[in-house]
């Protein structure tokens, strides 16, 4: 184990607030089983931030983002201006503002998406959050959760599907993690949707010093590909619109 832990990031964006709540269950249970090989040290949502995105990958070694999409595929409010900086970094790195290299080289990364399947676009959100992080340079170290809470028997705080452990149910299944990395008795199998996200972070977590260097575990385009990317001003604009209703 290294003498420094791993420093971890956690990011939500909420409407309703079942990202949120999922997700501080999720760090309640990391930290509850933590080894002393990473340490979470801030849960914020994305409007929160108190530091440029391009400074991410010198400040921590893990990021957890869970959120959700609105409207047309759009960010929640809270988390527009953590979006925004992705794009922004992205934009600047283009530009040859990067400094040499990828600005979040060396972070490693994991994405939980919520929404409503209903809706075209209801994992817009987290989907482009993790393919804007792999263009930056962080490594996907968990294929990205989709959770469709139209299909979902309980929201997150009551219990329901997204802690279930049965079924392929509604959440897209985000792969096996390596052979042997895990008890064969822990029942990872029957393991699903926000429950499944936890134990597989969990394991990546206690691993994150040894894996930095690897190449990510999947493309961004896994479990689901379809994506609509915005600019900047189109973000800006749609944010205006949620505010005036």
């Amino acid at each position: 184990m290294p003498d420094s832990p791993a420093r971890v990031l956690v990011v939500y964006g909420s409407e309703g607030g079942n990202a949120r709540r999922a997700i501080t269950k999720c760090v309640r249970a990391w930290e509850r089983e933590c080894d002393g090989s990473y340490a979470v040290e801030r849960v914020v949502a994305g409007c929160e931030l108190d530091c440029p995105v391009d400074e991410l990958a010198s400040r921590y070694e893990v990021l957890i983002v869970a959120t959700s999409s609105f409207g047309e595929g759009d960010p929640p409010e809270n988390y527009l201006p953590f979006l925004l900086g992705l794009l922004r970094a992205k934009e600047a790195a283009a530009r040859g503002g990067g400094g040499g290299g990828p600005p979040l080289r060396g972070l490693q990364h994991a994405v939980l998406g919520f929404g409503q399947s209903v809706f075209a676009t209801y994992q817009n959100c987290p989907r482009w959050t993790d393919k804007l992080l792999g263009e930056l340079g962080s490594r996907r170290f968990v294929r990205r959760v989709e959770v469709d809470e139209a299909n979902d028997e309980a929201p997150a705080d009551e219990g329901g599907d997204y802690f279930g452990s049965g079924g392929a149910g509604s959440v897209r299944d985000v792969g096996a993690l390596p052979e042997g990395a895990l008890d064969p008795d822990a029942g990872l199998e029957r393991r699903r949707g926000v429950d499944r996200f936890r134990f597989e972070v969990q394991w990546a977590l206690t691993h994150a010093r040894d894996t930095a260097g690897e190449p990510p575990v999947c493309g961004w385009g896994s479990p689901g590909s379809e994506l609509t990317e915005r600019c900047e001003a189109e973000l800006l604009e749609a944010a205006a619109l949620l505010r005036a209703r």
